[in-house]
């Protein structure tokens, strides 16, 4: 008994098991391209934010060395040093600034993580997952074996009373709903 990408409801994306919902607006394919199309934004998003950053560092400490050398009369080493420095931190913040303010805004973006409809499934889940189950059979298993890993994580790391209150009673309503779970999937008694 074991789910994996062959069922017509999950699509495995960076070793990652999805499945989507029986009523989902868009088609399996259409949702898996979407997430990587995110992933690759993401990452280049980040790669752009690095170069935006170097460039302005680099051009702002060149400038202003050159200001406070040419202008200003700065002959000492270290005093240009610390004005390079000091332009390449404004240079690289003007940099990241000018590109959340002014690139970033216009990319569209075709998917959007919170209107996904695709949910990441544990891959002990689908592992013990019978067969037959269907995409929302899946999604349901998932969702309350993660609710109830965040909620035994919650309950480990509490701090003051009113949380701890507020963390058993989800806890316990977490361990309800895991051990169902866990008895119709055949999962250890070890959530984790």
């Amino acid at each position: 008994m074991s789910v994996d990408a062959s069922h017509p409801s999950c699509f495995v994306l960076d070793r990652r098991l999805f499945a989507m919902p029986s009523g989902a607006s868009r088609s399996l394919s259409q949702t898996k391209s979407d997430l990587r199309d995110l992933d690759a934004r993401s990452e280049t998003g980040r790669t752009h934010l690095d170069v935006w950053s170097i460039v302005g560092a680099i051009t702002g400490g060149f400038f202003l060395a050159v200001v406070a050398g040419g202008v200003w009369g700065v002959t000492s080493l270290l005093s240009l040093l610390l004005c390079f420095g000091m332009g390449a931190t404004v240079g690289a913040l003007l940099a990241v600034g000018t590109r959340a303010l002014f690139i970033a805004p216009t990319t569209a973006r075709r998917a959007d993580p919170q209107t996904c409809e695709a949910v990441e499934i544990p891959w002990d889940v689908a592992d013990a997952a019978p067969d037959d189950a269907t995409g929302d059979e899946l999604i349901l298993w998932a969702t309350l074996v993660v609710r109830y890993r965040l909620a035994e994580e919650a309950r480990a790391g509490r701090t003051g009373p009113e949380v701890a209150s507020a963390t058993d009673h989800d806890y316990e309503a977490a361990l309800r709903d895991y051990e169902s779970v866990a008895s119709l999937l055949g999962l250890s008694g070890d959530p984790r």
